[in-house]
């Protein structure tokens, strides 16, 4: 508890906040070594939280770092709690302001835990008599050269398993 009021009080130290996203991109760029679509993604997440036409809690980025570290806390349980969005977007918002974070020097332990993705258990998977059904069953006549590829591929996708789209296109 000491350690995250230490912490907490480095953050209230008042330090001149002037940035610009072309020096968070070029942060993104060379020290995260982060691809050009990722740096695009995580400079539209932190612009969106800062909207103030868009959230009544918004993000705010032009005040100290604890002004940062408690709006993004506000505005984090407004969008889970009150605006229901989906878990993906809100680890899409912990991903961008923990990349900020990095690059105003906050440090990664004050921010709020993302939550998780939930396993989707709605997977089917064929019994084993079904299986031998697909492979067996004729598609076409039985001589044709789409029941031999259709039976083919079904083969190596139940048998072997296709490790690459590569492969099943070369098949």
């Amino acid at each position: 508890m000491t350690r995250l009021r230490d912490t907490l009080s480095k953050l209230r130290e008042r330090k001149e906040n002037a940035w610009t996203f072309e020096e968070f991109d070029l942060f993104l760029r060379r020290y995260e070594r982060l691809g050009a679509s990722t740096i695009r993604k995580r400079l539209t997440h932190v612009r969106f939280m800062a909207k103030r036409e868009l959230h009544a809690m918004p993000v705010v980025l032009d005040g100290t770092r604890e002004d940062i570290v408690n709006s993004f806390c506000a505005y984090v349980t407004m969008r889970e709690e009150i605006d229901e969005c989906a878990t993906g977007a809100l680890i899409n918002d912990h991903k961008a302001i923990r990349c900020l974070g990095k690059f105003l020097g906050i440090p990664s332990d004050v921010w709020p835990t993302a939550p998780t993705q939930t396993a989707h258990e709605d997977l089917w998977l064929p019994s084993p008599e079904q299986v031998y059904d697909l492979l067996h069953a004729n598609y076409g006549s039985k001589n044709s050269f789409e029941n031999a590829q259709i039976r083919y591929l079904l083969a190596a996708n139940f048998g072997f398993g296709v490790r690459a789209p590569s492969e099943l296109f070369m098949l």
